[in-house]
């Protein structure tokens, strides 16, 4: 663990590939937090775009860019390359609020034990413009693993120990988009985590994000086959009620899409693609 001055150093991962758009706002907001020390570990997948150049306007940065295998390779890699006693999760099209990792040091400060801390999140457009925020909640793991889970915790505003990564192990590859859910489902099912009730971090929705891009294409996306793997692999208990809840779960899929194609055909004029 780094320390400077007796204040643990927070490392920031962030995983980017033709995000030039996006990154710079990203890079800044890591920026603008008073709290110091913080160490900013960029991995790149060789974009094309204007990102390296970009990147290359920020000394303090800890960045590479080369072909990797996806998400999950590189953002092993930025957990290999931090040094801080806290870590934190940012994409390159997310973006944190304005001095806020004081308050989150704040409560590790406080409460010790406290493995995990998470908060409220921004939803944001391409432009920056919020466009909702979703409050941060943690019922039971149960509740967390439900696909109608009223826990809500949003990647971009987790930040934990370490350590985590010791007990727990590093991201598992073999996923292409949900690696930190199972990450956070082997993490959740022994640590509850802290919920500071403040606003941490932009959530950015775009036509290229892969959220969008995978709910567009319904619910046979890799999202929804991934997060089916992940709840079978660790809700073995409770599988009765998964297999339900998984029901319920393509009965209300199979509704939206169909009332989405009903308007789509019968008011062509108000569907906005």
């Amino acid at each position: 663990m780094i320390c400077i001055g007796n204040k643990p150093l927070i490392s920031i991962v962030t995983v980017s590939l033709n995000q030039g758009e996006f990154i710079e706002r990203n890079i800044k907001s890591v920026l603008n937090q008073k709290y110091s020390p913080i160490e900013h570990i960029i991995i790149d997948g060789a974009s094309t775009d204007q990102t390296v150049s970009i990147l290359k306007k920020y000394p303090h940065l800890n960045w590479i860019s080369e072909a990797d295998s996806g998400q999950a390779e590189a953002l092993n890699k930025g957990i290999q390359k931090a040094r801080g006693s806290i870590i934190s999760i940012l994409n390159s099209d997310d973006y944190f609020e304005d001095n806020v990792f004081e308050s989150v040091m704040g409560v590790f400060q406080k409460h010790p034990d406290t493995k995990i801390v998470f908060g409220d999140c921004s939803f944001s457009d391409e432009s920056g413009n919020v466009l909702y925020v979703k409050k941060g909640k943690f019922i039971s793991f149960n509740d967390y693993a439900s696909f109608f889970r009223k826990s809500n915790i949003q990647d971009p505003t987790i930040f934990h120990k370490r350590e985590l990564f010791e007990e727990f192990g590093l991201l598992d590859e073999s996923f292409d988009s949900m690696m930190t859910l199972d990450f956070y489902f082997r993490v959740f099912k022994k640590y509850r985590p802290y919920y500071l009730p403040q606003k941490l971090a932009y959530y950015r929705l775009h036509h290229k994000s892969k959220t969008i891009i995978e709910h567009l294409a319904g619910y046979g996306n890799t999202f929804f086959t991934e997060s089916i793997k992940i709840r079978k692999k660790y809700w073995q208990k409770e599988w009765g009620s998964f297999r339900m809840s998984l029901g319920i779960y393509l009965i209300h899929r199979k509704i939206y899409y169909f009332l989405a194609e009903f308007w789509r055909l019968w008011f062509p004029n108000r569907w906005k693609s």
